[in-house]
């Protein structure tokens, strides 16, 4: 069984830039979320469920408890940045921050994906820590795992909708006044070029498990044109999290291909 301590290594300082970046557009938004803002906790006073009306639920809602916890991801990505090695304390309260965001009801896919890879890691720390190999590959491959499932049912989900298969969807989101840009529109102006695109985004989602049993170097190119994908995505509609949360699942997927593949012995 394959536990590469680098695997580990590589991906800490990946959802740490994560986590700066991520911490950073928290504070630059923080002031949005003040009461009477356009994101309040005036503007949820209506929900009844208990949660809602909690202290708890204010403290993280308001301005104040979005900038404490913004401030503190921020820390801690640079923790994981610059001292990935022995990342188990920053990465739990990594956790715990996330997780706490995602009780706001405002985290994203990029919020998720990091998410996923900060409980991966962890499993993967301790299993190091503790020399038991068969919890740190039960951490790579909840990380390689989870990537391969949102791909592919990304592909599943789009190509069962017409509006992606005629390339409807993506010319209206790379052209949409909240998220598209000028190049981004242009691209997919014509109905030809639109729909080509949809399906250079469709195939190789669908695909990508099979992706998992070529050698690491073309998983690795596969990789890499994924994280192309996901940048220029970030250019035209503004996710700027968007490649580095998924990035940082990269090394654990380069290497539950190879375990993968040495349990076949097609390595």
């Amino acid at each position: 069984m394959i536990t590469d301590p680098l695997v580990l290594d590589v991906a800490c300082r990946i959802l740490g830039a994560w986590a700066i970046l991520s911490g950073a557009e928290w504070l630059a938004d923080a002031p949005r979320w003040a009461e009477g803002g356009p994101l309040g906790r005036d503007l949820h006073r209506w929900r009844s469920s208990r949660w809602a009306r909690s202290p708890l639920f204010d403290a993280l809602h308001g301005a104040r408890g979005l900038t404490v916890l913004g401030t503190i991801q921020a820390m801690l990505g640079a923790w994981l940045v610059f001292d990935p090695a022995g990342p188990l304390l920053p990465l739990l309260a990594l956790g715990c921050i996330v997780a706490a965001r995602a009780l706001r009801g405002v985290g994203d896919g990029a919020d998720k994906m990091a998410l996923i890879v900060t409980a991966g890691s962890i499993l993967q720390a301790i299993g190091l820590a503790l020399d038991q190999p068969v919890m740190t590959f039960a951490g790579v491959l909840w990380i390689g795992g989870q990537l391969t499932l949102a791909y592919a049912t990304a592909g599943i989900s789009k190509l069962r909708l017409t509006v992606w298969r005629n390339g409807q969807a993506i010319r209206g989101a790379l052209s949409s006044y909240m998220f598209g840009c000028g190049w981004s529109a242009a691209l997919v102006r014509g109905k030809g070029s639109a729909m080509m695109l949809s399906w250079i985004v469709i195939l190789p989602e669908l695909l990508f498990p099979l992706a998992l049993l070529l050698p690491s170097e073309w998983l690795g190119a596969v990789l890499g044109l994924f994280l192309l994908f996901h940048l220029a995505i970030s250019a035209a509609m503004g996710l700027t999290t968007y490649p580095l949360a998924f990035a940082s699942a990269y090394p654990a997927t380069l290497m539950l291909g190879q375990s993968i593949r040495m349990k076949l012995g097609i390595a």
